[in-house]
């Protein structure tokens, strides 16, 4: 049996279903757009889960943000609403294993009839990395602040004249005997003599004012009733139209006050001590100028070795005043004797050498006549060690080294003998080096079985040769600081042997400082040339 549905209920009917599909449209339409909007324009993630946590919806940045795909994410379990607060952190990784702290927030959604949750992800990887730097600058502080040998503090002064600490490192109370928060209570420090602690504050009152660096020294009583002095430094750091920031630190002076006061009583016992110093250095320097003055007395005149031949120079620059190279000349039977010498040692040591030496040459060549290279080294040699009281094997501390040159004008010829300093002849245009015997003056008995050897060579009108002690290839100096060495020497003599010997005397010195430069002098220099 049909029952019949009246035509006004069936109306009735499809008026509600159109309703309602109308409202549902609009909503979803609504929702539609939020989402829509939300996923193309968010710059935050936002995920849309339900209660069991599955992934409803992600937004473009979510799968960014979260290192995962939109596939990956959709319909997969991300995270149960109940397993996190409002706001939860949490940290992923990307395939390279580069870390992302993100920040989640939830909060209830209704998402097409269901009770879902909206969570918003934001990436806080900057925000936290700056919070930590901070946390360690902070712990840095604080170490530098607890360990510093003084007081750190920042103090304000506004216009309205309110001033005080506005902090104070924990080493106040060791130094000032006073906690931070008494201080900052009260920015007065106490126990201060009352002269001097209305100089600090006018003082500091004067630097505020004027907004400039601040310094101030003052004594404190402690509890103790010990008295300590407080070294305040300070300058203005942030400035406005109100207020003045000084950021300082106090630091305990006393021990350093004690080592000032300790040290002007030895700075004048020194000056004391350095004037009689002074006064013997004078008398010392004195009696050397004097010594000097009996060495060029009794040494041969330079004038009168220079005037025996047609063109001659001689370079003589002491390391010290007086000089332990020494030049001797003598005439014997009309011939000419030259002497170059190098005594041990050089300042006074090596000038008495010199004395000796001139005194000895005198009686071998001038008194005994002798005019052979070879015995004039041996007499020298024997005739020293007799005045030195020398005998047997033992040999002198003090010796010498010589060249020893007999020139012959009427037969032309040079004779040449050396303990060890060499001769330096002009030949064919090229500086050649004759080398001596290998054996100073005043050596041990077993190195005399060596006898000095003399060498002959031609000396015409226009011949050239040298004599010099080892003090200038053996200085110090160039660009490397190092010895100018016999070859440079050698180099020198043949860049200006075809110089005057005026010339060379100037070129050798010149060349000497250039060479020297900032370096000391390292021993006494003695150069002879002679043009026949």
């Amino acid at each position: 049996m049909m029952v019949e549905v009246p035509m006004a209920w069936l109306l009735l009917c499809g008026l509600i279903a159109a309703l309602v599909l109308s409202v549902l449209l609009r909503l979803y339409r609504r929702e539609h757009a939020l989402v829509k909007a939300l996923h193309g324009h968010s710059v935050d993630g936002m995920v849309i889960v339900n209660r069991s946590g599955i992934v409803l919806y992600v937004n473009r940045a979510a799968p960014e943000l979260l290192h995962r795909s939109g596939r990956k994410l959709m319909g997969h379990l991300f995270m149960a609403p109940e397993a996190c607060s409002a706001t939860t952190e949490i940290t992923v990784q990307n395939e390279k294993g580069e870390s992302r702290i993100l920040e989640i927030r939830k909060g209830p959604l209704p998402w097409f009839g269901q009770a879902c949750h909206l969570l918003l992800l934001r990436d806080i990887t900057k925000r936290k990395t700056l919070e930590r730097d901070l946390r360690r600058q902070e712990e840095r502080f604080q170490s530098m602040a607890a360990n510093v040998p003084g007081v750190i503090y920042q103090w304000y002064e506004r216009s309205n004249g309110e001033c005080g600490y506005r902090y104070m490192s924990p080493r106040c109370e060791e130094l000032l005997q006073q906690s931070t928060e008494q201080l900052k209570a009260s920015w007065h420090v106490p126990r201060l003599p009352a002269r001097g602690g209305a100089q600090w504050e006018e003082a500091l009152r004067s630097a505020a004012d004027a907004s400039v660096d601040w310094s101030f020294e003052r004594s404190l009583t402690g509890a103790d009733g010990k008295i300590r002095w407080i070294r305040d430094l300070s300058r203005p750091g942030e400035i406005t139209e109100d207020e003045v920031i000084f950021n300082g630190v106090l630091i305990d002076v006393t021990a350093q006050r004690k080592m000032n006061a300790a040290l002007d009583e030895a700075r004048i016992q020194a000056e004391a001590s350095q004037q009689k110093s002074a006064h013997k250095n004078r008398e010392i320097t004195d009696s050397i100028h004097c010594a000097q003055r009996i060495q060029n007395g009794i040494l041969a005149d330079t004038r009168r070795i220079i005037r025996q031949f047609p063109d001659a120079m001689i370079y003589l620059r002491p390391r010290d005043i007086v000089s332990g190279d020494f030049y001797w000349f003598g005439q014997v039977s009309g011939r000419q004797v030259v002497v170059c010498a190098d005594c041990t040692g050089h300042g006074v040591p090596g000038a008495f050498m010199t004395l000796l030496g001139n005194e000895v040459l005198h009686h071998v060549v001038n008194e005994e006549q002798s005019d052979d290279p070879g015995k004039i080294l041996e007499q020298v040699d024997e005739r020293l060690k007799r005045l030195l009281n020398v005998e047997g094997e033992r040999g002198l501390q003090e010796g010498m080294e010589m060249a020893v040159c007999v020139l012959d004008a009427h037969a032309e010829t040079l004779r040449y003998a050396g303990a060890r300093l060499p001769l330096y002849r002009l030949d064919a245009g090229a500086v050649r080096l004759v080398k001596g015997t290998p054996r100073a003056i005043g050596e041990r008995a077993r190195r005399r079985t060596v006898p000095f050897d003399v060498q002959l060579f031609p000396a015409k009108r226009g011949d050239v040769f040298y004599l010099a002690t080892d003090g200038f290839q053996d200085q110090f100096g160039g660009p490397e600081r190092k010895k100018l060495m016999r070859s440079g020497f050698l180099s020198l003599l043949q860049k200006i042997s075809g110089k005057s010997m005026d010339e060379q005397a100037r070129l050798l010195n010149q060349s000497f400082e250039e060479w020297r430069g900032s370096q000391a002098q390292i021993d006494d220099v003695l150069v002879m040339g002679i043009r026949l």
